[in-house]
């Protein structure tokens, strides 16, 4: 293992350390975020903000540990103890949601300049309605957030958020493969008097005109990231749409345009590669 990103200073200063213990079984982390391509093999922790990259030994048995709880000894015959100290790897009763809380306490006791935090990325759904050629979460399963979570993330906001609007981030899979945990998430913020702006990375696809207006009175859409890998056959080739008859090109542009029509900043996003 080589760490190629130190990460956060503050951060790692604060997450403690263990080292490996014999009589305990261990799971990935729930902040851990696997990535391979072109023979390379990358780990990174969403908390810590460190990455590391493996040996393809490493990432073989890291697979493993994927599929389910591994004892202490898997992880000394594999050489991964250094994964347990870095926290990409945790015991299996690790209350990983307690210990981000009391982060987020400590950083804002700290550093009582901030007030709180002003964004949040929300993923409503990791399903999408495209199976673009280039994208990096093909193969993994498909997830969408329920109403009690929804309610959970509202409390959460509620709780740490900074004290001016705060800044909803709306991500996926395709984000509006979740309208309705999208809706219900606006209408209970602004039930409580949570003021907030939003922007979200999309395909576009599944915007209507109807659902472009409710996006700006409720959502309080500004800015919606498209991808748009070039003309038609373009397009349409590295997209594809599990219903292309229903979600193509002509769909997109129309989608754009009833965006724009309300108001809203759209930005696009061009992937190219070889084949393009």
């Amino acid at each position: 293992m080589n760490i190629i990103n130190q990460g956060d200073e503050k951060v790692i200063k604060i997450v403690k350390k263990k080292h490996l213990d014999p009589d305990a079984e261990y799971r990935v982390s729930l902040f851990t975020y696997p990535y391979s391509e072109n023979g390379r093999y990358l780990i990174h922790n969403t908390l810590t903000l460190e990455t590391a990259e493996l040996s393809e030994t490493e990432w073989k048995a890291f697979e493993q540990i994927r599929i389910g709880p591994v004892s202490a000894e898997y992880l000394a015959d594999n050489g991964l103890e250094q994964l347990v100290l870095s926290r990409y790897i945790v015991e299996t009763d690790y209350d990983e949601v307690k210990q981000y809380k009391d982060l987020i306490f400590i950083l804002k006791t700290m550093f009582g300049g901030k007030k709180g935090l002003k964004t949040y990325i929300i993923f409503p759904t990791t399903g999408c309605n495209a199976r673009c050629t280039y994208c990096y979460e093909e193969g993994y399963a498909v997830k969408n957030m329920t109403v009690e979570t929804a309610d959970r993330l509202v409390d959460y906001i509620c709780e740490t958020r900074h004290d001016d609007t705060v800044r909803l981030k709306w991500f996926g899979g395709e984000p509006l493969a979740g309208v309705n945990i999208i809706r219900h998430i606006c209408t209970s913020l602004k039930e409580r008097g949570i003021p907030y702006k939003s922007g979200m990375i999309t395909n576009a696809s599944l915007v209507t005109k109807e659902l472009a207006h409710e996006a700006k009175e409720l959502w309080n859409l500004e800015k919606v990231q498209v991808s748009l890998d070039g003309a038609r056959v373009d397009y349409e080739e590295r997209k594809r749409y599990y219903a292309p008859e229903k979600y193509n090109y002509d769909t997109v542009i129309k989608a754009i345009h009833y965006l724009a029509d309300e108001g809203i900043r759209v930005l696009f996003r061009v992937n190219y590669d070889g084949d393009n």
